[in-house]
């Protein structure tokens, strides 16, 4: 149940990148946002740190950023120190709190 969890939230976030990118490479705004929360939902940080220079932060809803930034440092705190350093994660969190 839980494997199947996060695959169907990791096939959310591969189908709506997917989207955006095609939105995006037809000339038009895309949109990133469904993207990044699914593959929140599965933890995927390293793509999350990908897409996030691609999204308008303030146009997310609080509860959305709240909910990507929570899971976010736990995984960081999960993988421990040094990985998360890789991924600039507290900056990432001590910009949001700010």
């Amino acid at each position: 149940m839980l494997k199947n969890n996060y695959l169907v939230d990791l096939r959310m976030g591969q189908r709506g990148e997917k989207d955006a990118r095609m939105t995006e490479i037809s000339g038009n705004p895309a949109s990133w946002d469904a993207a990044i929360w699914h593959y929140a939902q599965c933890e995927y940080a390293s793509k999350i740190m990908e897409l996030l220079p691609k999204v308008n932060w303030e146009s997310i809803n609080w509860h959305v950023k709240t909910d990507i930034c929570f899971k976010m440092l736990v995984a960081a705190i999960c993988r421990g120190d040094a990985e998360s350093e890789n991924f600039g994660l507290r900056d990432f969190a001590i910009q949001f709190l700010v």
